[in-house]
């Protein structure tokens, strides 16, 4: 039969196992949560890249008298 030091070890080595498990969960939570606010702020920054480059575009041809 195991020492009672043995047992209360073993008792600390779980708890140590779950609070990192529920870490690693937040880890995770936290980084898709980061991807998706990536995806939205790139659809964003690429759509004013486009409207100003039409932008200039439009003041260009104005200022050559294209139309």
């Amino acid at each position: 039969m195991p020492p009672d030091d043995t047992r209360e070890r073993v008792a600390v080595l779980e708890q140590i196992a779950r609070s990192t498990d529920a870490t690693l969960k937040e880890l995770k939570d936290g980084a898709r949560d980061l991807r998706d606010k990536q995806d939205r702020d790139f659809r964003i920054l690429f759509g004013a890249i486009i409207a100003s480059a039409l932008g200039l575009a439009a003041l260009m041809a104005k200022g050559f008298r294209w139309f």
